[in-house]
């Protein structure tokens, strides 16, 4: 997923979770209120999609949403 963006509908990510024209467009909605206030280097991640950070899934209750900016290699980090 490219930073600040809305996934494409056939990625089936947004609308496992809502109506998929609601959801993109309440993405679209958080995303320009975050460029709005100057944050510009963001992204989320979901509970089972590529770059989840695997440490998370021992935690007693695993995020499902993940926003994060900066350097997402640290994630990663023990």
């Amino acid at each position: 997923m490219v930073s600040g963006s809305v996934p494409p509908k056939s990625s089936g990510t947004v609308s496992r979770f809502r109506h998929f024209p609601a959801g993109a467009h309440q993405a679209r909605l958080v995303i320009e209120t975050l460029h709005a206030g100057g944050v510009d280097n963001f992204d989320v991640l979901l509970r089972g999609s590529a770059g989840y950070p695997p440490q998370l899934y021992d935690a007693e209750h695993p995020l499902a949403l993940l926003y994060c900016g900066g350097r997402k290699d640290l994630l990663a980090s023990p």
